[in-house]
């Protein structure tokens, strides 16, 4: 209940632009969900990509190496 909720406030901080909280969120609720919880991974994904940071793409990919979804994706960030 914790992840979704904390997914849910880092979409509505990432749709007002506000991405310094977006982030947070996100990541706060990375802590708190399941492996099979995908989207705050995405989120999060997209604050580092936003911020440059393609290094830590990757390490979101490594973390979801079971979700084929997260990894091609990370994948595709790492080609560009």
């Amino acid at each position: 209940m914790r992840a979704e909720s904390c997914y849910q406030l880092a979409r509505a901080f990432h749709v007002q632009n506000d991405y310094d909280q977006a982030f947070q969120y996100y990541y706060q609720s990375t802590q708190f969900s399941s492996p099979s919880f995908v989207l705050p991974y995405y989120g999060l994904g997209q604050m580092y990509i936003y911020r440059g940071d393609i290094n830590n793409v990757s390490s979101i990919s490594t973390a979801n190496t079971l979700n084929t979804d997260v990894s091609t994706a990370s994948g595709l960030v790492q080609l560009v």
